[in-house]
């Protein structure tokens, strides 16, 4: 592993996530868990499209392939959650976070395919510290399942980091990493008109009455 490369999530993010959201997030189950099974469900699909980008790397293919199928099971862990619950899955809006992620990653400087594997660490290492400070707010059979997955994402994030080192160059890596996470803190700091996994706070004008909209 790379001397640079985090020990840990915590010295990784720029932004802890704000207790506002947190608080959000006790008061909108439904939400919470929907977009959560659809985010699961767009981790798979973004790891799957990678394998495209890096067919000339068999070992980093191997490895995309194994995050596929763990996150396809989590998104069946999460439907069930929410049949469980008397939720009801469906489409739901999506936040700004992912979509502004990948938007900087294509105006970093460097090479494209690299600032991907990036972003998917961020997302990963931002999932990760959501789970752990929900599992002390939300119902018990949520936070169990959020425990649980907690552990995979922390593992993910570690993957997509050093599989990016493994590939890149070092200095570009890190150019792209700074403007990445300074996006990352920016847009869960920001106040959102609309509560979602990874979503800022909900506007201060919402933030009593989340919508769901």
């Amino acid at each position: 592993m790379s001397a640079s490369l985090p020990r840990d999530i915590e010295t990784f993010l720029l932004k802890e996530t704000p207790q506002s959201w947190v608080d959000a997030a006790q008061v909108n189950e439904s939400v919470l868990l929907v977009d959560h099974a659809n985010c699961e469900r767009k981790a798979a699909s973004s790891a799957l499209a990678m394998i495209y980008r890096f067919v000339d790397y068999r070992d980093v293919c191997m490895s995309l392939s194994r995050i596929v199928r763990e996150e396809m099971r989590h998104f069946e862990q999460v439907l069930s959650m929410i049949d469980r619950r008397g939720h009801t899955f469906g489409p739901l809006g999506p936040s700004r976070y992912a979509r502004n992620l990948h938007k900087c990653a294509q105006a970093t400087e460097g090479e494209n395919r690299i600032a991907e594997l990036l972003v998917a660490a961020i997302i990963e290492a931002r999932s990760c510290e959501r789970f752990r400070l929900l599992v002390d707010v939300l119902d018990p059979e949520v936070a169990r399942l959020y425990e649980r997955l907690c552990e995979a994402e922390e593992r993910h994030f570690g993957l997509y980091l050093r599989l990016a080192h493994t590939i890149g160059e070092e200095n570009s890596i890190q150019m792209q990493l700074e403007t990445l996470l300074r996006e990352d803190a920016r847009l869960v700091t920001d106040e959102d008109d609309q509560f979602r996994f990874h979503s800022g706070p909900p506007a201060m004008a919402k933030h009593s009455n989340v919508s769901s909209d």
